[in-house]
């Protein structure tokens, strides 16, 4: 088939004129051509180009779908992550939900409490009028300032509202006095201030911040029993400012033990004197056991030495030796029962201490114990270690049981004094007996604590009239942990007779032996830990399985003068006196603010 040269028009056969251009052909044809085959190839490739194209657009689409989808996600997960943090924030406030700002809901929920008051004094009020056949009415500017607080804000009030809850304490005992009886208002039970107003004056009214518990503070009395009232302050919230405190004198309170942890440089020792003075401060005094010598005079902070004042004293036990005997006789009291110790008895206590000190051996051990019960029984009145050490070299192998133990028997540290008087350092004056170990070695200073824990434990059992023992411990790792130790007693046993041990550590994982009982302590204190115990200490604080991470996470975002209070406190938003367990996340304040 043959086309036209010129017009492209299809010939039939060897035409000489085109049909339909008319021109000439001269026998000049092409059997294809060219501009047509160049016009369908440019068909064919616009064709391609635009399947090409469209093939691009769709992957392109179905990829940014994709990227789309996967942004998305990559936005749920970061969303999900920025609600796991908000909600471990909002755990630290133990709120247990995602904040805004804690700040301002601590300052509603104030508000809230202090309108609550507001309301409360005036039904109050009108309670009064309803008593004696209303022959008791309300004075008109009582009425306006119970309508103006109503009217105006609660924090541009705030003292006014202080001011008129005070003084309707004042107008309440005097118009009560007036009457046949008495009549308790509702504000009564609310404000425990007012058990202490007499006649026509209220007391104890020095601060009226936290009104509804700080202003209820009762200092211990002069009786010899703590207040049920008596509340150590430890420091505030993180988030809100709310003030913290160990409820130390309520009844409520499993035991008055604390566990005080965190790697060194944390704070620890500035807040175990904050806990003295505070203490001091109810006129509960304490003994705080030095063989760290962290607590050496040139060592104690200057404004906790400057309010303890005189109520500081300091014992160098290297230059008076410890008034305490060993070889005492105790007894321990039960139930209708008085349990005297038998010379066997009191010579395997001791031999207990001293093998887990000096680590004797078994056959070390036993000569040991039959040349001391020997020794003692022959002279009970007077038997001294510097005689146990006599004995030792007068007998066959005794030599190699006084080489493991010669540098305490060659520094004999005690007294012998038959009946120390402990009422001297444990009285209700508000006291800090430091006693101080300083140059002695280690040993020595571990035996001297054994011995004296022993002779104070048995000492508290014979007394009855309501005494505490607060006693600060450091550095517990380096002490006897064993079931039959007395650290262990003190834990498990302490709280009926009066125990409020204090112990510090910085590495639970070095203590040796019933550790559990460490974490059997109502209040516990955490500062940072070292990394490697984050962990097991986590577990330890968590609720439960599922909020170990948060309080790992908690854990380590703590700072200096920071730490996690897990233990009881005042259910004060439910306005009662229960103990709820919890965990706070505090910031330990100065003595400048205390």
């Amino acid at each position: 088939m043959n086309f036209c040269i010129f017009c492209e028009n299809k010939l039939i056969g060897n035409e000489v004129f085109c049909p339909k251009c008319g021109k000439r052909l001269d026998n000049i044809h092409i059997e294809v051509p060219v501009k047509k085959l160049i016009q369908d190839e440019l068909k064919d490739i616009k064709k391609s180009s635009l399947n090409e194209e469209k093939e691009f657009v769709n992957e392109k689409n179905t990829l940014k779908d994709k990227t789309k989808n996967h942004t998305v996600k990559e936005i749920q997960n970061v969303t999900r992550d920025s609600s796991i943090e908000d909600k471990e924030m909002s755990v630290l406030t133990d709120e247990r939900e995602i904040v805004e700002d804690p700040q301002n809901i601590a300052i509603k929920r104030d508000n809230f409490e202090t309108k609550n008051h507001i309301v409360e004094e005036k039904q109050s009020i009108e309670k009064d009028n309803s008593v004696k056949n209303n022959d008791i009415s309300v004075s008109p500017d009582k009425q306006e300032k119970v309508e103006k607080l109503q009217n105006t804000t609660i924090e541009e009030n705030k003292d006014e509202v202080k001011d008129y809850i005070v003084k309707k304490g004042q107008n309440t005992v005097e118009s009560t006095s007036n009457r046949k009886g008495s009549i308790q208002t509702s504000r009564d039970d609310k404000i425990s201030t007012f058990s202490n107003i007499k006649n026509d004056k209220p007391k104890n009214i020095d601060k009226v911040d936290n009104l509804m518990v700080d202003s209820s503070i009762k200092k211990s009395s002069d009786t010899g029993r703590l207040s049920t009232n008596t509340r150590i302050y430890l420091g505030k919230r993180l988030t809100g400012n709310k003030k913290i405190y160990w409820e130390y004198g309520n009844p409520q309170l499993p035991n008055k033990h604390m566990l005080v942890t965190g790697k060194s440089g944390q704070g620890k020792t500035y807040f175990l004197q904050t806990i003295m003075w505070e203490l001091s401060k109810n006129k509960v005094s304490s003994l705080v056991i030095d063989y760290t010598d962290s607590y050496l005079n040139n060592e104690l902070d200057d404004d906790f030495k400057n309010k303890m004042g005189k109520k500081l004293k300091e014992v160098i036990v290297y230059q008076e030796k410890l008034p305490i005997n060993p070889f005492k006789i105790q007894k321990r009291f039960l139930p209708g029962l008085v349990l005297t110790e038998t010379p066997e008895d009191m010579v395997d206590r001791i031999i207990e201490v001293l093998d887990f000190i000096f680590h004797l051996g078994i056959q070390q051990k036993s000569l040991a114990r039959r040349i001391m019960l020997k020794g003692y029984k022959n002279n009970p009145t007077d038997y001294t270690l510097t005689q146990f050490k006599e004995q030792l070299l007068e007998t066959n192998s005794g030599e190699n049981v006084y080489s493991r133990m010669s540098v305490l028997l060659d520094r004999d540290p005690f007294t012998y004094q038959s009946s120390f008087d402990w009422s001297k350092v444990f009285n209700y004056e508000g006291t800090v007996t430091i006693l101080q170990m300083v140059q002695y070695q280690r040993q020595i200073q571990n035996t001297m604590i054994e011995f004296l824990l022993w002779d104070l434990f048995y000492h508290s059992q014979t007394k009855k009239d309501g005494t505490i023992y607060p006693i600060f411990l450091d550095e517990i790792q380096n002490l006897n942990f064993s079931s039959s130790s007395p650290t262990v007693k003190i834990l498990r046993e302490g709280r009926k007779f009066g125990w409020s041990g204090i112990f510090a550590t910085q590495a639970m994982s070095s203590i040796k032996g019933e550790v559990d009982a460490l974490y059997n302590a109502a209040e516990q204190i955490h500062f940072l830990p070292p990394e490697d115990q984050v962990s097991s200490l986590a577990g330890y604080i968590a609720p439960n399985a599922k909020e170990k991470n948060i309080f790992e996470a908690r854990l380590t975002r703590l700072k200096k003068g920071q730490c996690i209070m897990s233990g009881p406190i005042l259910d004060t938003d439910l306005d009662t006196k229960n103990l709820i367990n919890t965990n706070k996340m505090i910031s330990i304040d100065s003595f400048e603010n205390r």
